[in-house]
């Protein structure tokens, strides 16, 4: 600690001349010192006091006001005595005071400055004292010129001083030297990297050692589902992000999406569900926000599951607690609002998850918040106290050790007293044993016993809970509180906090509860927990009042709670109770553009709040390469939340905006996409015309007639995006036949466009391998797969033909061949398509899967584009966690030979397998079902031991036949994937049979009661033959 500035002091102080007669007066000169010896021991009023937890102590590190000297010794002595005049000199004084958690501070020495004042004064009249002295002896008889000679020298004295202080001073305030032309820039840069010569070498002459290719082996990992992901110690969540970020993510996304409102249906065990859900929410929420860094439609996605999760906890603690309706959710509803969502799926789930949390703020009662620093009976831990005899319990076990810890600190008080008093009494009786030297050598009995008594000590006794009734159940709340509570304020707090507020300024607060030794005994922390008590007071027992000397008192002793707890966040580090108070989602949910002449418009895309007044008297801004008229539409296409919708039409009908430009399309994709608020009635207000027929209607002839304006120019891709972005939005918003068959035509038309710019791309790539093309090409590439960017539902539309299949596969390998190993690698403004396109490889997963399932000639189509020499075969058969994990050799390049063309068989559900999957029963004699060894009749396995193999073990004819062939079909068996089961006969049956059957009698299948239909994974690896599991549909 240091003053803010120099404290300026004159010495010495008060002066007071007191005669001789009267100082060589033994007694005076005894009571004197009687008087300064006892003011150096006694505590008056003058000594500094503090307040700590109601109690008045004296402040030891603090210095006691100098009135009993400067004042009443002072006017003692003027009464023997009259003031002196005296010099006086000033001094410039740092009063600093160095302390780190130690009892007393450290001060600057007060006999340093006697030491000082004392040099100072007596020296400046010592120096020349001696001469002067010696010219008073002479007396009278001094003759003139050496009177003037002892002046002369005194004079030369003083001058010199005088010159030495000021070169002094003039060297301080003088800056370097600086000689620019003595300086050696060679020796001074030449730097000495004897160990680095051999790398530096490599370097320069690029003789690196080659880097060796090695083998892709990829490790089998099975996909997570809701159950895999929700766990208490979120290692499978761990694991599998480590190994596939982007796609573990995404399987979070759906299995929250599908099954969460089943799964808190049927929680059992509402704390292990808290923690599960909180575990998952957090670790989820930490990981995308570091994927899906500056991409606001993905971190939109993140928000709303991680909202999600909230709202799934939230609804399990409010069940287990009731009470906690009554609070505030806490969540603003107004965060929701700036969501980018363009899917009929998403935008359902956040309809959802609006209106519970708006019936949770109409439900709670006004001004209630969990958080609060209230300390009354509405306070949430105060009520959950009163409600809970386990609570009242504890607090009546930690009062009642604490009631016996002070009974037993009393019986020490009065023992060490009474021990005091008895020192007392005997040092009244000793006398000190003086040797033949003037000074005791503290070695005598009395001595002793004085020392002792000096060194006596009592340590104080803290009350463990504060005073006051209601701060003392907030305390014992947080000691032993509920799991599902427990862990519903963290979840709040990341979504709040980690995700939606700016880093906070953090605090130290000098002790937080778990750390408080007198309540640890009591303290149950969960170590998901991070809402703590903390204080900024210290307790007694960490200050320098925790002992006190001996003989004391018992109010002295035994202390109430000295802290002044409040609400903690201990992982952002600040008071829970003025958490959310910048909360804003805004930035994770606002496209950012780049630098450029748009940069400076921003605000026109982030908010709809402002007014085209705000946009006309702001054209001084407008960037010289943007005219005036495009800075004018641009600022007001969101101006007006309700009119976002008419003003893209009308943009698009008088077209002032380059609909080329990024920067456009981010300012279109962020009105289309940003959800607003939701109406009572189910509705999103600002996205009301797109369930108007006739706004549809007119919105689709613009974009067509945008489409076809740029049907000859190549550059206008980013122009196909933003057509493509607004069908979608359209797509999910309807739900008419009649607006959405021409929305899937026009997206197929600009498909073709895209289509035939991405051939013309890829001719000039060729010929010129100029990485501006290579870039547009990947661009183009997946501007084309966009236009399948739409709802499940209309996506299978859009792929009802091979042409279609083809296009989509075969782009995404386009995609593949022309971007960076990793995406983060290229300009933000070119990361947002191949993210996009990322994100709808993963959803169109399944849909595409089943496409090729029933026609596999687009998938053939788009391998021969890429690679003319290929032949199509058959269908492989292989099962999800086989397509994606099919071993890539991509730097080691060797032929196999195919097997030759032959045709394939023709299915066929034979009657006797429809029979089977009614009754369970196999009827007797039935050619349709085979013996699991015979079905390798036409196999080099004939050779094998059917007697190992299992006799109730059948396979289907339609199983078995899979191409027309006289020889061995060894290249061309079928994988086993569906397998039904019946426990109907005596003997349990296993029957594999074929995808086309199990397509055809699915229906059957889930109807009937006698068979069982499973899902087969062939084992990879040996380990995985142990414990199998079948699914059963």
């Amino acid at each position: 600690m240091g003053a803010s500035g120099k404290l300026v002091c004159s010495y010495p102080g008060p002066a007071i001349a007191v005669p001789n007669k009267v100082f060589d007066n033994a007694v005076f000169r005894s009571e004197l010192a009687a008087f300064l010896a006892q003011m150096n021991k006694d505590v008056l009023d003058s000594a500094a006091t503090s307040r700590k937890a109601g109690s008045t102590v004296v402040e030891e590190r603090d210095t006691a006001h100098p009135r009993y000297i400067t004042e009443l010794l002072t006017g003692v002595l003027r009464g023997v005595g009259r003031p002196a005049e005296v010099n006086r000199i000033s001094k410039r004084i740092g009063d600093d005071v160095v302390w780190n958690n130690a009892k007393l501070p450290w001060r600057r020495s007060s006999l340093w400055l006697v030491a000082r004042v004392a040099l100072q004064t007596s020296l400046e009249r010592t120096i020349l004292g001696r001469d002067t002295r010696r010219l008073m002896k002479l007396g009278p008889s001094v003759p003139g010129w050496l009177s003037d000679m002892v002046l002369g020298t005194c004079t030369d004295v003083r001058v010199k001083l005088e010159a030495r202080w000021k070169r002094v001073r003039v060297a301080q305030a003088a800056s370097p030297r600086w000689a620019p032309l003595e300086l050696d820039l060679a020796a001074d840069t030449q730097l000495s990297l004897l160990d680095s010569q051999e790398y530096i070498h490599k370097a320069l002459h690029n003789q690196h050692d080659s880097i060796q290719s090695k083998r892709f082996d990829p490790i089998l990992r099975r996909r997570g589902t809701l159950d895999d992901f929700l766990s208490s110690d979120g290692k499978f969540f761990d694991d599998a992000y480590a190994a596939e970020l982007h796609l573990t993510l995404y399987d979070v996304e759906q299995a929250v999406e599908q099954g969460i409102d089943g799964w808190v249906t049927g929680v059992a065990d509402a704390d292990d569900a808290c923690v599960k859900l909180e575990v998952l929410a957090e670790k989820y929420s930490l990981r995308a926000l570091e994927t899906y860094n500056n991409n606001p439609e993905n971190l939109s996605i993140m928000l709303l599951t991680t909202i999600e999760l909230w709202i799934a906890l939230d609804k399990v603690v409010v069940k287990e607690i009731p009470m906690l309706a009554e609070y505030s959710p806490e969540v603003p509803i107004a965060l929701l609002e700036n969501l980018l969502l363009r899917k009929a799926g998403s935008l359902d789930r956040l309809r959802i998850a609006y209106e519970y949390v708006r019936e949770r703020y109409s439900i709670a009662r006004s001004g209630f918040s969990v958080f609060s620093e209230a300390v009354d009976g509405t306070n949430f831990a105060v009520r959950y106290y009163d409600s809970s005899p386990l609570l009242q319990s504890l607090q009546g076990r930690i009062e009642r050790d604490a009631q016996r810890e002070r009974d037993n600190k009393l019986e020490e008080l009065a023992r060490r007293n009474a021990h005091y008093a008895q020192l007392k009494e005997e040092v009244a009786n000793m006398n000190h044993a003086y040797p033949d030297w003037y000074k005791c050598p503290c070695r005598c009995r009395k001595c002793d016993a004085e020392q002792e008594m000096d060194g006596m000590t009592i340590d104080v006794h803290e009350w463990p809970l504060p005073s006051h009734s209601l701060q003392a159940a907030i305390v014992v709340f947080e000691l032993d509180c509920p799991i599902s509570f427990n862990m519903w304020r963290p979840a709040t707090f990341n979504l709040l906090v980690n995700i939606w507020s700016p880093s906070p300024e953090r605090i130290r607060p000098y002790i937080q509860l778990e750390g408080y030794v007198a309540l640890q005994p009591y303290h149950q922390k969960h170590p998901r927990s991070r809402i703590s008590l903390a204080s900024n007071a210290k307790p007694w027992t960490m200050t320098h009042y925790r002992n006190v000397p001996i003989p004391s008192l018992r109010d002295r002793v035994c202390k109430d709670n000295g802290l002044n707890f409040f609400g903690f966040d201990t992982q952002s580090e600040i008071e829970a109770a003025h958490a959310f108070k910048l909360t804003d989602s805004s930035d994770h949910c606002t496209y950012q553009l780049p630098i450029g002449p748009y940069q400076k418009l921003q605000g026109y895309v982030q908010k709809t709040s402002h007014t085209s007044n705000d946009v006309l008297a702001s054209q001084s801004t407008c960037h010289k390469d943007l005219s005036i008229h495009e800075f004018i539409a641009f600022g007001h296409l969101r101006s007006g939340s309700s009119l976002q919708w008419l003003n893209i039409l009308r943009e698009l009908r008088g077209r002032p905006l380059t609909f080329r430009r990024h920067e456009v399309h981010l300012l279109l994709a962020q009105a289309a996409s940003q959800v607003g608020p939701l109406s009572e009635a189910g509705e999103w207000s600002w996205h009301k015309d797109l369930s108007e027929a006739s706004f549809c209607h007119a919105l689709l002839g613009e974009l067509r007639s945008l489409v076809t304006s740029i049907e000859a120019n190549w550059l206008e891709g980013v122009t196909l995006s933003t057509v493509s972005f607004l069908i979608s939005r359209l797509l999910a918003s309807s739900q008419d036949p009649g607006i959405k068959s021409p929305a899937r035509c026009l997206l197929r038309e600009v498909r073709k466009k895209s289509f035939k710019w991405v051939l013309e791309l890829s001719g000039k790539l060729e010929s010129n391998a100029d990485e501006e093309i290579r870039g547009r090409l990947r661009d183009m590439a997946a501007i084309c797969r966009g236009t399948y960017d739409v709802d499940p539902q209309d996506a299978l539309e859009l792929l009802s033909s091979r042409w279609d299949v083809e296009i989509l596969v075969a782009y995404a390998i386009f995609i593949h061949d022309n971007a960076p190993s990793r995406l983060g690698d290229l300009p933000e403004e070119s990361r947002l398509l191949p993210e996009r396109d990322r994100r709808l490889s993963l959803a169109l997963e399944d849909i595409l899967g089943d496409v090729i399932d029933d026609n596999g000639e687009g998938l053939d189509l788009a391998v021969t584009r890429v690679w003319p020499a290929y032949r199509p075969g058959t269908n492989s058969g292989m099962d999800e966690e086989q397509e994606r994990e099919v071993l890539h050799e991509v730097e080691q390049e060797h032929q196999v030979e195919r097997p030759p063309p032959i045709p394939a068989a023709l299915h066929q559900v034979h009657p006797h397998v429809q029979t089977f999957v009614r009754s369970g029963t196999i009827p007797p004699g039935s050619p349709v079902f085979l013996r699991s060894f015979d079905s390798l009749a036409n196999t080099l396995a004939v050779q094998g031991e059917n007697r190992l193999w299992n006799q109730h073990v059948y396979v289907t004819a339609d199983f078995c036949k899979t191409v027309v062939s006289k020889g061995k079909i060894d290249d061309y068996l079928r994988a086993v994937n569906w397998v039904f089961s019946s426990n109907v006969a005596h003997d349990p049956i296993l029957v594999v049979a074929s995808p086309f059957e199990v397509n055809k009698l699915l229906s059957k299948i889930r109807l009937s009661k006698n068979v069982h239909l499973h899902l087969y994974t062939p084992p990879s690896h040996p380990s995985q033959l142990s414990g199998l599991l079948l699914c059963v549909l």
